[in-house]
């Protein structure tokens, strides 16, 4: 899927790789919405433990539309035809556990169009202990990883805005492998709050100048780390050629702990993260970490493992119940094969929520609640685990009630988050406190 450059301004961080079979339908439209329209009987579309999840069904056409109800999109919990009456018709579900519904209504000559309900959002919990050893783990890690000194070499890159400066950068990592990136902030010498962006899955692909370039210009210094050993700028064809091993990136040492991928793209972020706060015009207070999806997996693991994050940014991020599928939830990306015992020995040491206890920083975080991708419920499991209230404006989730991940949704379905990580962004660059939603 290619952006445009208004949507890329808008969804600076959009994950543009991933696919599903999701239909992405607004709340109560369809691309007819005579045809078939669905509202909530709630505003919110949440509801307590034993409560019934409800919708308003209406068509001007139809005469029956076939329904099923799923709990976190894994077990049928309710299935069967609605007949409709004067063009309307009531579907009730009962939510009998912490978790989310997602109902699929389908049609003769219609798409299918998906809604979700929550129910007891707050309640649900991870689907398993971290283990032991976790922290240990993670610490004996960085501390390698930080044994391998930086040497960073910046290139200064010619860009469209006169305002900023721009560059790409390549710093040493461990097994003799490199950490790519690109940069830019203001022309004009100062001190700046900052930004490390991470990005979403798929490619590896070349990391696009204008991610970051409106950024600096308003006034942030920001960093975008490549999330592979794989150069940052480069035309298509470096990118067409590469190993299709590491095409396949998700797949390299599932079932080995010291070598698995993921473990060495959270360490990559943490030492970016490292290279990125040596920079003079730093305001040293405040640093920011922010991605999309896989982006939003790197955000908030190394939010757990880097002190230094003051604010975290996620939207729809990947990475959280990676057990899921053995526990009767819908997975999320990576989408690890855990039915094999090793890959679901690993998967707790890479699994977000694991890193969210130890997140120190406030966090903004965007879930989709139609999401195939990046479940609702394990983002849920995430946002709960994480120190703090909600009220307390450390952390906040923003729900999207009608939103499939973020590349496959409308601008509409992602406006609730967009606006939300624009308010936060805008208040934290002027050093004002972040206005409740």
């Amino acid at each position: 899927m290619r952006l445009n450059r208004t949507q890329v301004s808008i969804f600076a961080l959009s994950s543009v790789v991933l696919a599903t079979g999701c239909v992405a339908i607004a709340k109560g439209r369809t691309q007819d919405a005579a045809l078939l329209s669905a509202t909530p009987s709630v505003p919110t579309a949440t509801y307590k433990v034993g409560e019934k999840a409800s919708w308003i069904i209406k068509s001007s056409k139809l005469t029956s539309v076939k329904f099923t109800a799923k709990r976190d999109n894994a077990g049928v919990v309710a299935a069967g035809t609605l007949q409709f009456q004067n063009g309307e018709a009531k579907l009730e579900v009962l939510g009998d556990q912490p978790s989310f519904l997602y109902v699929e209504l389908t049609a003769e000559g219609t798409k299918p169009l998906a809604l979700a309900a929550a129910i007891s959002p707050d309640q649900i919990k991870p689907n398993f202990t971290r283990p032991a050893d976790f922290k240990k783990f993670w610490d004996r890690r960085i501390a390698d990883a930080r044994k391998v000194a930086l040497n960073p070499v910046i290139t200064p890159k010619a860009n469209s805005r006169e305002t900023i400066e721009y560059g790409t950068y390549k710093l040493d990592f461990i097994k003799g492998e490199n950490i790519y990136g690109q940069m830019a902030k203001p022309k004009a010498k100062g001190k700046y709050p900052m930004i490390v962006q991470f990005q979403w899955a798929g490619g590896p692909y070349p990391l696009d100048p204008n991610w970051i370039t409106w950024r600096a210009e308003q006034g942030y210094l920001i960093f975008n780390s490549q999330a592979h050993n794989v150069l940052p700028t480069e035309p298509k064809a470096y990118y067409d050629a590469l190993p299709a091993a590491l095409k396949n990136y998700s797949g390299i040492a599932t079932d080995d702990l010291e070598n698995n991928y993921f473990v060495e793209m959270y360490l990559r972020a943490v030492r970016s993260i490292d290279f990125a706060m040596q920079h003079p015009e730093w305001d040293g207070k405040t640093l920011i970490v922010m991605g999309t999806s896989m982006g939003g997996q790197q955000t908030l693991a190394v939010s757990g493992l880097h002190p230094a994050v003051t604010h975290s940014i996620a939207n729809v991020p990947a990475g959280s119940d990676l057990s899921a599928i053995n526990l009767s939830r819908s997975p999320s990306y990576p989408f690890l094969p855990v039915t094999n015992p090793k890959v679901a020995a690993v998967a707790p040491y890479i699994d977000v929520n694991n890193f969210a206890p130890d997140i120190k920083s406030k966090v903004l975080i965007g879930v989709g609640w139609i999401d195939t991708v990046c479940a609702p419920s394990g983002i849920q499991a995430t946002f709960n685990a994480i120190p703090g209230k909600a009220a307390s404006g450390m952390k906040e989730l923003v729900p999207m009630i009608d939103s499939p991940h973020n590349h496959q949704a409308t601008p509409a379905q992602q406006k609730p988050y967009v606006d939300r990580e624009t308010a936060w962004l805008d208040a934290i660059r002027k050093g004002v406190p972040i206005p409740k939603s």
